[in-house]
């Protein structure tokens, strides 16, 4: 089972518990921040995460390219060559990252036959 660590921005918390259960149905295993629990030591964890997963889907927004977290995260994803950028706005992408295909989720109504999700899924598989 292909492992996905999703790095985003809190503010667009609403659109990945909408993504991550989406993933997790299509067979993957999904990791983001809400698997955290009390007392976890998260920068360690974060990164265990990070480190181990098969697919890093960074959620793009004008809310995540001001994240330092979210430009870290997706910079391990590129080195290793396991990136899937995703945006969810029109913003333009953060410096270093405007040449990669980015998957177009702004219209993504949840449906998991919508091209934006099927051409996601595909990627990471």
């Amino acid at each position: 089972m292909k492992r996905i660590f999703v790095s985003y921005a809190h503010e667009d918390r609403p659109f990945v518990a909408q993504l991550a259960p989406a993933l997790a149905q299509a067979g993957f295993e999904v990791w983001w921040d809400r698997e955290l629990e009390g007392g976890d030591a998260f920068r360690a964890k974060i990164e265990e995460s990070l480190n181990a997963a098969d697919a890093v889907v960074v959620v793009w927004s004008g809310r995540s390219r001001a994240s330092r977290w979210v430009l870290d995260e997706a910079e391990k994803g590129l080195a290793r060559n396991v990136l899937v950028p995703v945006r969810v706005d029109k913003s333009p992408m953060p410096l270093g990252f405007g040449g990669l295909h980015t998957l177009d989720f702004a219209a993504w109504d949840g449906a998991t036959d919508a091209r934006a999700f099927t051409e996601l899924a595909d990627r990471v598989a």
